[in-house]
C-alpha cells in the first residue's frame, strides 16, 4: 500500500476520533441538562410542598388552638348554637377556612358550619366507621377529600381541657376544619411558586410522563387521603431560564468543535504529505537504486529521515568494508586450527587431574542432562558416574534444604551468575544421609548460557560438629538468657564485659549501653566501696553473698542481692568476676509496708478505744447539759427587758452552747458526729475563719506573724460539712500561731490537682482531682518521732492550761477521715511544719436554700419518749411553749400502751432507750399498730445505723441533744407539714 494512501487512512480515522468526540460531547451536554432539570423539579417540588404548607397552617392552628380551649369542652357538653355563631362563624374568616364540624367522643355531630354558598357540604365529612379508622391511628389527622368539582383539605384535633397540656387524656370530642381547594386557591399557589400549577386526579398519573418543551420543568406533589392513598396530584410546570441558556450553549459548542475537527483533520492532512510522504520516497529510491544521490539533500536535515538518510549513506560505505574483511577472515581460520591442536594436548592433562580430585566435579547442559561426572562420585556418594547422571534426583532426601536445589540451578541458569555455594542432602548408597557443599559456575558458548559447571564436596563431618557446638552454646545462651536474675561478668578492671536480659531489666539499660560501663556508674555510692571490695579479689577464689542499692538508668533505684564468684578462662586463669544479681525491691517494699501496716493498726485501735470512751461519755454529757442548754432561753422569755438577772442567764446559756460544742468535738474524735454534708467551696469555709472575731483576737495577740494568704480561684467543690471543715481550719491555723512564738511567716494556701499518690509518699490513694489545703508555718517544727502521736487525743506539746484541750488535731484526723480525705505532715525541727490535706472533688452540686425565722408553733399533739427524766421534763416544757400539747412516757414500751389508747400527730422518740428496746424497736411496735405515725428523732450521740433504720421505716428528722427551742419547733413543724407519701417506708423487719 502507497504512502499516500496510508496517510490519507490515518487523517480519515483521526476525523473520525473528532467526530466520536463530538458525539460523546453532546451526549454528556445532554445529560448535564437532564441532571439541571431534575434539581430543578426537585427544588420546585420542596418549594409546592412549603408553601402548600403555609396555605393550610392557618386552618391548621384554627383545628389545633380551639381544640385545646376550655370553651369549647363546655360547648361538646352543652351544645350552645349562639356561642358557636360568635365564635366559629367568626373564626372561619379570620383562620381563612370554609368548613368545621365539631363532634362528640362517639363521633356524632354536635355542630357544622360552612360559609360556602355556591356548594352544600355534607354533614360529616366521612362516615362515622372512616372518622373512627382515621382517629383511632391518632388523635391528630391531616387528609384531602374530593368535593364536588374540587378538593377539600381536612385538619382534625381531639378536644380537651387546657389543664391537659400534655393531650395524655382521652378526647372529649373532636374538632375537624376543612379548607377547599378551588381554582382561586390554585391560582395563589401558581402565584405563590411562580409557576403554573394544576390539580388532576389520581387516576390520570403525576404528570411526569408529560411532553412539555426542553425548556420547561414539571414537578408534582401528592394530595392523600383519609387511607394514606394519593387521591390527586398538584402539578407544576416551570420554564427555566437556565435550561434555555444551557441548550444554547450546547449548540454553540457542538457547532465550534465540529469546525475545529475539520480544519485539524485537513492540516493534519498537508502536514503528513510535506512533512512524511516526501522523504520516504526519497528514501526508497536510494535504497532501490543502490544510490546515495536521492537523500544526498535530505542527509543535511536535523530529523528522523535526515538520521535514515544518513544511515543509508554509511550502510552502502560499510558493505565495502565488509568484503575486505571477509578476505582477512579466511587467512584467521588457518591459524586457528593450528592452536587447536595444542589445546587438545592441554584438555588431556586437565583430565587427569579431574579424575583424581578428591571432591567430584560435573557438567549438565541446560536440560539438566549430565555429560561429565568426575570418577571421585563413587567415593563421596557410593554410586557410579553412569548411575549418578542417570537417576541423581532420586537420591535426594526429604530435607527441607533440597526444595531449593532446582530454583538454584535455574537462577543460574537464567541469569548467567553463580550461585553462592549452597548445601544439597543425599541418601549415600550404603542407607546413610550425606551433606554434599555445592559449588556452581555457568558456562557458555558463544555467548550464551550452555550448562553448569559444579564441584560437590562432602561436608557431613563437619556440619555435625559445627551443630554440636552450636546447640551447646544455644543452651548455654538460653540458661543464661532466661534466668530469673541477672547475670554480669566483669573484668578485672571492674568494668562489665556482659550482661544478660535480666539484668539490662534490673538496671533499666540495653546491652550495648551496660557493655563497657564501670561499676561505680550502677551501684549506689553508699555500697560501691563494699561491692568493689568483695570483687576486686578475684584470685582468692572466694565466694561471696550481700545487699546492695544500685542505681537505674531512669534515675530511680532497686534493692538487689548479690552472689559473686571469680571469672576463669579455659586454662584456668581468673579473668575478672562473676555476679549473679537477685532483684528483692518488693520483698524490701513488703517488709516495710507490713511494719507500717501493723504500726497503723495499733494506732487505729488505740483510736478506736478512745472514739469508744469519747462517745459514751458525749452522750452523757449533752443529756446532762440539756436543761442547762434550753432553760436559759425559756427564763429568757419570762424575765422582763431590765431584769438584773438577764446577763447572767444568757451567760449560763452561752457557756452551755460552748460546751456543747466540745462535746461535739468528742463526738467528731469518736467519728459518730452529725454532718450535714452539702457541695461547698473550701475557700468560703477558709475565708469565713479568716473573717472572725476569733481569728483577729489570734493575729493581734501575734503581731510578729505574717500571715500569706493564696487561695485558688479554679478549684472545684467538695462534699463535705462547712462547720466540721471550719473546725478543721481553725485547728491547723491556732497550731501554727502557737508554733511560732517568736514570729515568723504562715502560708495557707488552696490548690487543686490530678494525683495518682500523696506528695509525701506515704500512703496510696485513688487516682484522682484533689483540692490540696496547705497550711506551712515556719515554726520549732516536730520531732520525727513525735508526728505519729500528734493526732493521738490529749497528746499535746503544750503547757497544761495555756491553751486548748488538746483535742485539736484527733478532730482534724477524725472529720478529715469522715470526708474521705487523706494527710500529709511535713516537718523539720528549727525549720518549720506543713500540713497538707487532700479531699477529693465532688462532681454533686448541691443548692443552698436561704432560710429566714418562721413562726413554728402549732396546736398539734405530741408524745416525748425519753429515759431520762429531766430531759423529758424539757421537751415537753420547749414543746408547750410553742403551743403543742405535749405528754412524755419513760420507755418503749409505755409509749406503746399510751398509742393504743390515744391518738396523737407526732412521737418524739429519744434512741438511747432501755437495752432491749430501743428507739428502733420503740418505733417498729408504734408502726405495727398506727401505720404513718410521723416521728421525730433524737440521741445524745448522732446518727447511726439504728437511726438510719428507724428512718427508713418512715421516721423523719434526727435531732441531736442538747437543742434549743428554735431547732426543736423548726424540726416539729417542718415533720407536720410533711405529706404522708413524701417518703416511701421499707417493709418492717
Amino acid at each position: 500500500m502507497k504512502t499516500q494512501v496510508r496517510l490519507t487512512i490515518l487523517t480519515l480515522s483521526l476525523a473520525g476520533f473528532f467526530l466520536v468526540g463530538l458525539s460523546v460531547t453532546r451526549h454528556y451536554d445532554g445529560r448535564r441538562a437532564e441532571i439541571l432539570a431534575q434539581e430543578q423539579s426537585e427544588e420546585r417540588t420542596r418549594l409546592l410542598e412549603m408553601v402548600l404548607d403555609l396555605q393550610g397552617h392557618s386552618s391548621q392552628t384554627f383545628a389545633y388552638d380551639y381544640s385545646f380551649w376550655d370553651d369549647m369542652v363546655r360547648f361538646v357538653k352543652h351544645p350552645d348554637s349562639k356561642w358557636a355563631r360568635e365564635n366559629l362563624e367568626a373564626a372561619l374568616t379570620t383562620y381563612n377556612s370554609n368548613a368545621v364540624w365539631v363532634l362528640k367522643s362517639d363521633l356524632s355531630p354536635v355542630y357544622f358550619l360552612n360559609n360556602l354558598d355556591s356548594c352544600v357540604l355534607m354533614q360529616t365529612p366521612l362516615s362515622d366507621l372512616e372518622l373512627a379508622r382515621v382517629f383511632s391511628k391518632g388523635w391528630f389527622c391531616h387528609f384531602y377529600l374530593r368535593h364536588d368539582n374540587s378538593y377539600l383539605e381536612i385538619f382534625g384535633a381531639p378536644i380537651q381541657p387546657s389543664s391537659d397540656y400534655l393531650r395524655v387524656t382521652n378526647p372529649l370530642g373532636f374538632l375537624m376544619v376543612g379548607k377547599v381547594l378551588d381554582s382561586g386557591y390554585v391560582k395563589n399557589l401558581g402565584g405563590l411558586t411562580g409557576s403554573k400549577i394544576a390539580i388532576t386526579d389520581a387516576a390520570g398519573g403525576n404528570g411526569r410522563s408529560k411532553k412539555v418543551g426542553s425548556e420547561t420543568i414539571l414537578f408534582t406533589t401528592p394530595l392523600r387521603s383519609h387511607t394514606g392513598d394519593t387521591l390527586a396530584w398538584l402539578e407544576g410546570m416551570h420554564d427555566s431560564k437556565m435550561l434555555r441558556e444551557l441548550n444554547d450553549s450546547n449548540v454553540r459548542n457542538f457547532y465550534l468543535l465540529a469546525a475545529f475537527a475539520l480544519v485539524s483533520s485537513a492540516t493534519i492532512f498537508l502536514l503528513l504529505v510535506l512533512w512524511v510522504g516526501l522523504p520516504l520516497r526519497q528514501l526508497t529510491a536510494s535504497l532501490r537504486l543502490g544510490d546515495e544521490s536521492p537523500v544526498e539533500k535530505l542527509r543535511l536535515k536535523d530529523s528522523e529521515f535526515g538520521h535514515l538518510a544518513r544511515l543509508i549513506i554509511h550502510y552502502f560505505r560499510q558493505n565495502e568494508e565488509l568484503e575486505q574483511e571477509i578476505i582477512e577472515r579466511t587467512k584467521m581460520e588457518k591459524e586457528l586450527r593450528a592452536t587447536a591442536s595444542k589445546l587438545t594436548v592441554m584438555a588431556d592433562e586437565q583430565k587427569v587431574l579431574l579424575e583424581n580430585a578428591r571432591d567430584f566435579i560435573y557438567r549438565h547442559d541446560t536440560n539438566g542432562v549430565f555429560f561429565y561426572t568426575s570418577p571421585s562420585v563413587t567415593q563421596t556418594t557410593g554410586y557410579t558416574s553412569e548411575e549418578w547422571g542417570t537417576h541423581y534426583t532420586k537420591y535426594l532426601t526429604d530435607n527441607p534444604m533440597n526444595r531449593k536445589v532446582i530454583e538454584y540451578t535455574e537462577a543460574t541458569l537464567k541469569s548467567g551468575r553463580a550461585h553462592p555455594p549452597y548445601l544439597v542432602e543425599i541418601c549415600h548408597k550404603d542407607g546413610r544421609p550425606v551433606l554434599l557443599e555445592v559449588n556452581e559456575q555457568p558456562y557458555f558458548e558463544q555467548g550464551k548460557v550452555a550448562g553448569i559447571v559444579g564441584v560437590a564436596r562432602d561436608v557431613t563431618e563437619r556440619k555435625l560438629i559445627e551443630e554440636r557446638l552450636k546447640e551447646s552454646e544455644e543452651k548455654y545462651r538460653y540458661l543464661i538468657e532466661n534466668i530469673s536474675d541477672g547475670v554480669v561478668i566483669f573484668d578485672l578492671e571492674m568494668d562489665v564485659l556482659f550482661a544478660n536480659r535480666t539484668a539490662c531489666q534490673i538496671f533499666g539499660y540495653e546491652a550495648e549501653e551496660l557493655c563497657g560501663m564501670p561499676l561505680r556508674q550502677i551501684v549506689a555510692e553508699e555500697h560501691y566501696s563494699k561491692m568493689a571490695r568483695e570483687l576486686s579479689h578475684p584470685h582468692e577464689r572466694r565466694e561471696s553473698r550481700y545487699e546492695a542499692i544500685i542505681c537505674r538508668k531512669d534515675g530511680g533505684q532497686r534493692f538487689v542481692l548479690i552472689a559473686g564468684k571469680p571469672h576463669v578462662d579455659n586454662s584456668g586463669n581468673i579473668i575478672g568476676s562473676l555476679a549473679v544479681f537477685s532483684d528483692i525491691t518488693e520483698v524490701k517494699q513488703a517488709e516495710e509496708e507490713k511494719r507500717i501496716l501493723n504500726g497503723k493498726l495499733e494506732h487505729a485501735k488505740k483510736m478506736e478505744s478512745l472514739a469508744v470512751l469519747a462517745g459514751g461519755v458525749a452522750h452523757d454529757l449533752n443529756n446532762i447539759l440539756g436543761p442547762l442548754v434550753a432553760y436559759p432561753e425559756m427564763i429568757l422569755m419570762g424575765l422582763p427587758e431590765n431584769s438584773p438577772i438577764k446577763k447572767k442567764v444568757e451567760m449560763m446559756g452561752r457557756s452551755a452552747r460552748e460546751a456543747a460544742d466540745v462535746i461535739q468535738d468528742l463526738l467528731s474524735l469518736a467519728r459518730r458526729g452529725r454532718y450535714e454534708m452539702t457541695s461547698l467551696n473550701l475557700n468560703d469555709v477558709i475565708n469565713e475563719y479568716l473573717e472572725s472575731p476569733s481569728y483577729h483576737t489570734l493575729a493581734s495577740r501575734n503581731p510578729n506573724v505574717y500571715v500569706e494568704v493564696s487561695l485558688g480561684r479554679d478549684i472545684g467543690p467538695i462534699y463535705g460539712s462547712a462547720s466540721h471543715l471550719l473546725k478543721v481550719v481553725m485547728n491547723l491555723i491556732i497550731n501554727a500561731f502557737d508554733a511560732m512564738p517568736n514570729g515568723g511567716r504562715l502560708l495557707i494556701e488552696t490548690g487543686q490537682e490530678y494525683l495518682k499518690s500523696l506528695r509525701g509518699g506515704h500512703n496510696k490513694i485513688e487516682a484522682g482531682d484533689y483540692l490540696i489545703f496547705r497550711v506551712k508555718d515556719t515554726g520549732i517544727g516536730i520531732e520525727p518521732a513525735e508526728i505519729r502521736k500528734i493526732f493521738e487525743p490529749y497528746y499535746s506539746k503544750k503547757k497544761m492550761g495555756s491553751s486548748g484541750s488538746g483535742l485539736g488535731l484527733s478532730v482534724v484526723y477524725g472529720i478529715v477521715k469522715d470526708h474521705k480525705g487523706y494527710y500529709d505532715v511535713l516537718s523539720k525541727v528549727g525549720v518549720g511544719t506543713e500540713f497538707l490535706l487532700y479531699f477529693p472533688i465532688s462532681e454533686v452540686r448541691t443548692e443552698i436554700k436561704e432560710t429566714r425565722p418562721d413562726d413554728y408553733s402549732g396546736t398539734e399533739s405530741i408524745l416525748v419518749i425519753d429515759d431520762i427524766e429531766e430531759q423529758r421534763e424539757v421537751t415537753v416544757q420547749l414543746a408547750g411553749s410553742l403551743g403543742y400539747n405535749a405528754a412524755s412516757v419513760a420507755n418503749g414500751r409505755e409509749a406503746v400502751v399510751y398509742l393504743k389508747n390515744h391518738k396523737v400527730d407526732l412521737v418524739i422518740v429519744d434512741m438511747i432507750l432501755e437495752k432491749d428496746f430501743d428507739g428502733c424497736d420503740t418505733f417498729r411496735e408504734i408502726i405495727r399498730s398506727n401505720p404513718g405515725q410521723k416521728a421525730l428523732i433524737m440521741s445524745g450521740f448522732s446518727a447511726t445505723e439504728r437511726v438510719e433504720l428507724t428512718q427508713k421505716m418512715g421516721a423523719g428528722q434526727f435531732v441531736r441533744k442538747p437543742f434549743n427551742r428554735e431547732t426543736l419547733g423548726r424540726a416539729i413543724r417542718e415533720e407536720l407539714n410533711r405529706s404522708a407519701d413524701a417518703t416511701v417506708p421499707i417493709l418492717i423487719p
